[in-house]
């Protein structure tokens, strides 16, 4: 329990951090809110409960319609990392144009914070509710110490992420990717126990390979997907060209748009999720050679599209090859160019192939979305038959392998992995989940107004940060989100746990005097105009998002009276990743005048690496990868589809080895950091040492002041210290002298009038 030093009223200001067992039972003597609509003729109130706390919802019951007395017997189990002084229920009316307020029940959090169950029957408290209006709940609350689920270690012998749609698959091999390719040679080589040595992958060329050598099925998701696949190398996006060119052909095509699906949405939800929200999950599922002459199922997961721009190397030309390995695949979202002048846009990304027991929940997640999206046929392009005999029923053909033969790695294999899938999905775009949403507690499933929601991929960050002991490395396209604890803007809806949690992590460490050290690598800035309107609010909702977590730090530095000793950067640091290409005097410059960024881009010899990777390394012995960003719209299960995997090998963990395990995930860190820093450097092993915090802060502070700088000089190091002052109370500014990003303009720190909407959070 931690308890603030302030109140509202009667109450305290408490944190809740560990997670919340709820019940929402049932509610009696509810008011007849339609009585006064005459399109609802004969018809009562259809209630539903939200369970929010500090202002952000966090459950949400099923909708029944027309009964005044409804019991709903659901159960939640969810994770919390709120300062709040209440648990609020709120008990709503479900309407076509929204929900009307009811009445609603509040539970002291100071009194949760005893542990004991708190349940029975609490009046509902309401302009409209009388008196006999009462909801029957159950709630308890556990703090993070004291689950042991949290103090094994992430990647000790246990059953994965509890409460996901898919378990923990074992006996599986994992290949891990940087970038599109790695060039031979490109990066040196890094030693890993048992006398082994990191191998870098080659994603496009595996991908390439996969796909020529299947025999039975491919299957591709994508957010884009062009069909000139030339791997590696050539890749340009245009989904419509993609379906004409296979028309008349055995491949089908769906271009599939976010829908709402039918449920109990408002009119205005419907729109929002069908104008605003994508498909962007990321998969290829081939079948493969496998051992007697037999088939098996492969999947590659990350944050990869198989479109135009996104080949690259870990060297990220900007100019050096727009006339060869970039010659057909010039790409720059940021200000007009062209191939011909340049820069192109460099792009870093993770990606994963699957080998093994979790590649078949990859292929269950491809068949559950092809059999909704062939089943609708409004605004869906398709060409030959769309139905469920598009897809090969593999169970029964015996020459492909089962899930239960699919596990060809023995458990005393140092080798093996073990391996989980996880989702953010909802009804509306899979077939399979159960039709009543009573059931949505048996499949691990969120509810929401009667659409069934998988939003693992949160549950599974959360479950790996809470797990941590050593260290955490994120590298994202988006980071922000905790916003209920944001200093203003919070209501704008950002509430994943993911920065509290960390903030948090690095808070309870500082308390038993640990080491522990966080590392985020984002963006310089999102793709598009770096002046307008959608890139300013993702700007302040990341600054908000920073302030937040440095602001936690500083208070724990300053109870464990550390605070002159040490400061938040020596625990968590935000980087961004940029280049400089020294000009060979031949420099061919078309653009006019007006065309600022460019023209100064052209002078420069600098741009931003576009950070679009998605995933996170614990300890040096769990890798989450997939295509889910830090955000709302990728977390919140219910906007955009994402999927990612989540594994680790039993063999390399700090329980198994009692020393930090350097199996396959430690040499995929040391390669990412390689590529970053230029070097391998031995302090860069222990990422957790304040040495290693304050030398790769160094570095790259290093690196910034040399890509900000007037003279053109070749940059080999590409980690940027992200461009913001943290002083030693935790307070975020704009670096003196750089309010702006070089050469592109917009503020990097923007505090202005910022309006809620869903587009960018």
């Amino acid at each position: 329990m931690s308890i603030e030093g302030s109140s509202t009223g009667s109450l305290r200001v408490v944190l809740l951090h560990g997670n919340l067992d709820i019940w929402v039972k049932e509610a009696k003597n509810l008011p007849n809110m339609d009585r006064l609509r005459r399109y609802k003729k004969n018809r009562t109130s259809d209630p539903y409960v939200t369970v929010s706390i500090a202002g952000a919802k966090i459950a949400k019951t099923f909708v029944i319609d027309n009964d005044e007395n409804p019991a709903w017997m659901q159960h939640f189990y969810i994770p919390v990392a709120h300062h709040a002084t209440v648990v609020k229920f709120v008990v709503k009316d479900n309407d076509r144009f929204g929900a009307k307020f009811i009445g609603a029940v509040e539970i002291s959090t100071e009194e949760l914070c005893s542990g004991n169950m708190i349940e029975g029957v609490f009046p509902i408290l309401g302009k409209r509710c009388e008196e006999g209006a009462l909801l029957r709940l159950a709630i308890q609350y556990t703090p993070v110490g004291r689950m042991r689920l949290y103090q094994m270690g992430v990647g000790n012998e246990c059953e994965g992420v509890p409460g996901t749609y898919f378990p923990l698959r074992k006996g599986g091999r994992i290949t891990l990717y940087q970038d599109a390719h790695v060039e031979d040679g490109t990066l040196p080589s890094v030693d890993l126990d048992d006398g082994m040595q990191y191998i870098h992958g080659k994603c496009w060329e595996d991908m390439a390979d996969a796909i020529r050598q299947a025999k039975n099925l491919i299957y591709i998701t994508g957010w884009s997907v062009y069909h000139p696949v030339r791997l590696p190398g050539y890749m340009k996006t245009s989904d419509e060209e993609t379906r004409h060119f296979f028309k008349n052909s055995s491949v089908q095509v769906i271009i599939c748009p976010r829908s709402s699906g039918k449920g109990h949405h408002s009119f205005l939800k419907k729109t929002e999720v069908q104008t605003i929200y994508t498909h962007h999950q990321k998969t290829v599922i081939v079948d493969a050679e496998a051992a007697q002459g037999r088939r098996k199922i492969v999947a590659f997961v990350g944050g990869l599209d198989v479109c135009k721009g996104r080949f690259d190397t870990p060297k990220h030309p900007l100019f050096r090859t727009l006339k060869t390995l970039h010659k057909d695949d010039f790409y720059n979202n940021c200000f007009g160019t062209t191939e011909d002048d340049g820069p192109r846009q460099p792009w870093h990304d993770l990606h994963s192939k699957i080998d093994g027991p979790a590649a078949y929940d990859v292929l269950a997640n491809f068949e559950q979305r092809w059999l909704k999206a062939s089943g609708k046929r409004h605004r869906i392009s398709i060409h030959r038959s769309s139905s469920d005999d598009a897809l090969l029923k593999i169970d029964r053909l015996p020459h492909i392998m089962g899930l239960s033969e699919a596990s060809f790695v023995n458990d005393n294999d140092p080798e093996s992995w073990n391996v989980q899938v996880f989702r953010s999905i909802d009804s509306t775009s899979v077939k399979g989940f159960p039709e009543d949403s009573k059931e949505a507690g048996r499949r691990n499933l969120q509810c929401g107004k009667n659409i069934l929601i998988d939003m693992s991929i949160h549950t599974a960050y959360v479950k790996a940060i809470r797990s941590a002991q050593h260290f955490i490395y994120i590298e994202n396209q988006y980071f922000f989100g905790s916003s209920f604890n944001w200093d203003s803007l919070k209501i704008v809806g950002a509430n994943n746990l993911i920065p509290k949690e960390i903030a948090l992590k690095i808070a309870n460490k500082i308390r038993a005097r640990e080491n522990f050290a966080a590392y985020i690598v984002i963006p310089m800035l999102p793709e598009g105009n770096p002046t307008g309107i959608v890139t300013h609010s993702i700007l302040q909702y990341q600054y908000k998002t920073m302030q937040m977590m440095y602001l936690t730090i500083y208070k724990a530095l300053v109870e464990a009276e550390l605070d002159g000793q040490y400061e938040p950067q020596d625990y968590l640091n935000f980087f961004c990743l940029g280049t400089r290409e020294v000009g060979d005097g031949n420099v061919n410059n078309n653009t006019k005048e007006e065309d600022a960024p460019q023209v100064e881009a052209l002078k420069s010899r600098r741009f931003m690496i576009y950070v679009h990777s998605k995933g996170m390394i614990v300890d040096d012995e769990f890798v989450l990868i997939g295509s889910a960003n830090i955000n709302e719209r990728s977390l919140e299960g219910s906007r955009d589809t994402e999927i990612a995997m989540g594994g680790y090998q039993p063999h390399y963990s700090w329980a198994k080895k009692g020393s930090r395990p350097r199996g396959q995930i430690f040499g995929y860190r040391m390669s990412l950091w390689t590529e970053h820093l230029g070097s391998l450097e031995k302090g860069f092993e222990e990422p957790e040492n304040m040495e290693c915090v304050r030398r790769v802060r160094e570095l790259s502070e290093l690196n910034w002041r040399q890509y900000a700088a007037e003279e053109v000089t070749e940059m080999t190091s590409h980690l940027l210290k992200y461009p913001v002052q943290v002083d030693r109370t935790g307070k975020v500014s704009s670096l003196p002298g750089c309010e702006t990003f070089p050469g592109l303009g917009g503020r990097i720190i923007d505090t202005g009038f910022v309006i809620k909407e869903n587009l960018t959070i």
